[in-house]
């Protein structure tokens, strides 16, 4: 009916509404599927470097005793090559190891 026009129009509105609504969760939905195949890329990623770190670190534990050590050994690595070269006067050093 003609008065009923406001009613039907309302209801028209909120379905309109709620399809869009629907339409963005939809949306988001199918890109969610890729979010979490980047998230897994990325912690797969994360977790090999933590794992070459810790490598590294045991490392250098096990030939310096401590990063301490081997910040000091960094630190005159340059001044112990270069007395070996002086030492050495620039002959090449052949070792069996």
């Amino acid at each position: 009916m003609p008065w009923e026009a406001g009613k039907h129009k309302e209801s028209k509105q909120q379905l309109v509404k709620r399809l869009s609504d629907l339409t963005d969760q939809d949306e988001k939905a199918q890109s969610a599927y890729q979010m979490i195949r980047e998230s897994e890329a990325q912690i797969l990623k994360l977790s090999k470097e933590d794992t070459l770190i810790s490598y590294e670190k045991q490392s250098i534990i096990a030939k310096f005793g401590s990063f301490e050590n081997f910040e000091t050994r960094n630190r005159s690595l340059y001044r112990d090559y270069i007395a070996d070269l002086i030492a050495t006067k620039g002959r090449v050093k052949i070792t069996n190891e």
